[in-house]
């Protein structure tokens, strides 16, 4: 777990943000928010709210759950890229450039849409979504979210030889690879904590906001991280950084962000 160093010094727990919504000149409602900032050598720069209150993740992790696509050998053994790694890591729109580059993935691993576990779905973006409609689309597995993720745990599987169906469960060998993984970038055991079933049908696992402030700083600063660790989170975070539409797509603050502050 992070190292607190300056929470003393914060004076331990502070207010949570609160966040008022409006409609006309009225509070129509509030909410509580808890957040840190904290940097890659686990020191807390400023929180909001109780730092050990367990959350869940969910889709903020999916480039740590991408980092075994790398470790296996999978990305390089299937002749795939910066462009899969990138979408690997993604809650995508479900516009052509995702769901063409998902189809073309499954080819290189000869399996289908059917393959993957992540549940039917239609489109995000709201221009695809309309186009989708109106044309008579049916909700599949390409579109949703997670499927380039889903692609990942595939290409793990198949290049481990673990089977390929079933590859969502909490015990199945390519979960418990994403549960060491990301346990290594939070540096702590993910083993025996809480979790539960994320939309997409895979484990998530509940960890203080601190916790997940601390991964995202190491993320950023591989140099912290260890050795047989360091090379793959890089290589993730870098076909990210050079494929910001495919992280996200039309529209959206990722996407939008990363294209604004190139290589930051």
């Amino acid at each position: 777990m992070a190292e607190l160093k300056t929470l003393n010094r914060l004076g331990g727990h502070q207010a949570a943000l609160t966040i008022n919504v409006t409609r006309g000149d009225m509070v129509e409602s509030r909410h509580s928010a808890i957040a840190a900032m904290v940097d890659s050598d686990g020191q807390v720069l400023a929180h909001w709210g109780d730092l050990q209150t367990p959350v869940y993740p969910r889709s903020a992790v999916k480039p740590f759950q991408a980092i075994p696509l790398v470790q296996s050998g999978a990305l390089d053994h299937f002749g795939l890229d910066e462009r899969h790694l990138a979408l690997a890591s993604a809650s995508h729109n479900g516009e052509a450039v995702h769901t063409d580059l998902v189809k073309e993935w499954l080819d290189r691993l000869q399996l289908t849409t059917g393959d993957l576990e992540c549940g039917p779905s239609e489109p995000i973006d709201p221009t695809t979504l309309r186009s989708f409609i109106q044309t008579g689309g049916k909700a599949d597995q390409d579109y949703n979210n997670c499927s380039g993720k889903h692609c990942g745990f595939l290409s793990v599987a198949k290049q481990t030889q673990v089977p390929t169906r079933g590859y969502i469960g909490y015990d199945h060998p390519v979960q418990q690879a994403v549960r060491v993984a990301m346990g290594a970038m939070f540096d702590c055991s993910l083993d025996k904590t809480s979790w539960g079933i994320d939309g997409c049908g895979i484990p998530t696992y509940a960890m203080p906001i601190v916790d997940l402030a601390y991964g995202f700083a190491r993320f950023a600063d591989p140099r912290v991280l260890p050795d047989a660790l360091a090379p793959a989170a890089k290589r993730v975070c870098d076909a990210m950084m050079a494929n910001p539409y495919l992280v996200g797509g039309h529209n959206r603050f990722d996407t939008e962000a990363m294209l604004r502050h190139p290589g930051k």
